[in-house]
């Protein structure tokens, strides 16, 4: 779990710490005070964290870890160039973001990074991380998904279209099979919960979701 977010002259978001709570954390705030740019870069670094860490036989090196994180940005954010997410002003500015996770048996997850106005492909780290975040990171666009769900993957992955990867990666995780053991067992007051409310379950079949109500 993520625990504290410090930011410098990145986007809109005030400079500042950003400490966060075990449990639900809300976000309140105007609107263009950059709420979603946090919620957003949150996600990124968890997910870059999940990401890094996932399969990988050997380390990835620190130049790949640079890399990788840079298009983990591009990517949900969408900007012309990476330098395009640094606070505008005078100068070349340089944006700097350090995350905090809980502690880990594996070693340190925290990481610190940074990157200039003139950036285009590669963030510099600080402090690189020990070990990857290992827990599940699911960002919820705002616009509904399940309808756009069948072929999405596949035409993401070979097609420059209008979406930033918070689709694609909750596509991934949608058409992903349930775990078994503890994990699930813990989701299951808050699937009971939905299946109450909506009055029945969902069931993907042949790429295409389905609300099965009882008879």
């Amino acid at each position: 779990m993520l625990t504290k977010l410090e930011v410098s002259s990145f986007g809109v978001l005030p400079n500042g710490t950003y400490e966060f709570s075990p449990g639900m954390n809300v976000v309140i705030g105007d609107n263009g005070a950059g709420k979603s740019q946090l919620i957003k870069l949150l996600y990124v670094c968890a997910r870059w964290s999940q990401e890094a860490g996932r399969g990988a036989s050997d380390r990835p090196s620190e130049a790949e870890l640079q890399q990788s994180l840079a298009t983990k940005l591009t990517r949900v954010f969408r900007p012309d160039a990476l330098g395009g997410l640094v606070t505008r002003g005078r100068g070349n500015r340089t944006s700097s973001v350090s995350v905090g996770f809980e502690k880990s048996m594996s070693g340190s997850r925290d990481f610190r990074f940074s990157f200039s106005r003139m950036a285009s492909k590669n963030v510099s780290f600080e402090r690189v991380p020990q070990a990857f975040n290992e827990e599940e990171a699911v960002f919820f666009p705002t616009k509904e998904v399940l309808s756009i769900f069948p072929g999405f993957r596949s035409l993401y992955e070979k097609r420059e279209i209008s979406f930033d990867e918070t689709y694609f990666d909750l596509c991934l995780e949608l058409g992903t099979p349930l775990r078994r053991g503890p994990r699930s067992e813990e989701s299951k007051p808050f699937t009971t919960a939905l299946e109450n409310a909506i009055r029945g379950k969902v069931r993907l079949e042949n790429d295409r979701f389905y609300l099965v109500q009882p008879a």
